[in-house]
C-alpha cells in the first residue's frame, strides 16, 4: 500500500458500544497487571505492551477483538480480499493529569496506514481527552478528498467506543485535564509481509538478546582452562498476530 493510496488518509469515524463494560474492564485490569511503563521515543507514552499481557488476554485481543476492528476497517475504507491488514504494534496507554508529559501527545502521522483506539474506562473519571484531527482526509461514503473541519475532535463519551482512521491522517491528543484516560491502541501495517507476525518478532528479539549476553561472557571474560577441564569442560507479540491470521485475512 503506497502513502499515496486514499484509503492510508481514511476518515476517522467512531463506533459506539464496541466492546461492552465487562470487556473494557477485563482489558484494563489486565494492562494494570502488565504494569504501564515510559517510553522515550519522539513521542513520549506510557504504555502498556501487549506482550506483556497475560495469555488468556492476548488470545482475546488476537482472535476475538482484532478480528471485528478488521471487518470494520475492510468495510469503510475499502480493502479488498486480497489485502491483509496486519497490527504491528498493540499497547494500552495511558494519558494522565498528574504526569505534565503524558496529558497528551503532539501532532503526528502514525508509521503505519491504518490505526485503531477504544476507550478502557469511563469518562467521568476523567476531563479532556479525545483526538483532534487535521489536514486532509478520504471520505469513502463519496469517495472524495476534502480538508477536515477546523477542530474537528473524536471524543468518545461512552467507555468501550471504538475510533479509527488512516494512520497517515495528522492528528494529536487533546490533553487530559483531570484524572487519568486508558485506551487500547493498535498500529496497522497493510500488505506488508514483514509485519506478519507480532510473535515471531518478539521471539526473534529475545533470542537475540540471549545471544548477545552470551557472547558478552564469551569474549569479555578469560576462562581459566584448568578449572575448566575440572568442571568437565564445555560452556554454551506484537501483538500476538500471527501468521496463521494474515492467512485468514487473505483467504477473506
Amino acid at each position: 500500500m503506497e502513502a499515496t493510496d486514499a484509503r492510508a488518509v481514511c476518515a476517522p469515524t467512531a463506533v459506539e458500544d464496541f466492546l461492552d463494560d465487562d470487556a473494557t474492564k477485563r482489558l484494563l485490569k489486565a494492562a494494570r497487571r502488565a504494569t504501564f511503563k515510559s517510553k522515550d521515543e519522539a513521542f513520549a507514552t506510557k504504555d502498556a505492551d501487549y506482550e506483556r499481557l497475560d495469555a488468556e488476554t492476548r488470545k482475546y485481543v488476537r482472535e476475538d477483538l482484532w478480528p471485528r476492528v478488521d471487518a470494520l476497517m475492510r468495510k469503510r475504507c475499502g480493502f479488498g480480499e486480497e489485502d491483509f491488514i496486519t497490527p504491528y504494534r498493540v499497547v494500552v496507554t495511558e494519558y494522565s493529569a498528574g504526569e505534565a508529559e503524558f496529558k497528551r501527545i503532539a501532532r503526528h502521522k502514525d508509521a503505519g496506514q491504518m490505526t485503531f483506539s477504544v476507550l478502557l474506562n469511563d469518562p467521568r473519571e476523567f476531563q479532556g481527552g479525545g483526538t483532534r484531527f487535521f489536514g486532509r482526509a478520504w471520505h469513502p461514503e463519496n469517495d472524495t478528498t476534502t480538508t477536515l473541519p477546523e477542530n474537528y475532535i473524536l471524543a468518545p463519551r461512552e467507555a468501550g467506543t471504538l475510533v479509527f482512521h488512516g494512520g497517515f491522517v495528522t492528528h494529536e491528543s487533546v490533553p487530559v485535564h483531570e484524572g487519568a484516560r486508558y485506551l487500547l491502541i493498535g498500529f496497522s501495517a497493510v500488505n506488508k509481509e514483514c509485519c506478519a507476525s507480532f510473535d515471531d518478532r518478539m521471539g526473534r528479539l529475545v533470542f537475540v538478546l540471549v545471544a548477545a549476553i552470551f557472547a558478552a561472557i564469551f569474549f569479555c571474560c578469560d576462562f581459566d582452562q584448568s578449572s575448566s577441564k575440572s568442571l568437565g569442560g564445555g560452556t554454551g507479540v506484537a501483538t500476538g498476530i500471527t501468521a496463521e491470521s494474515i492467512a485468514r485475512a487473505k483467504r477473506r
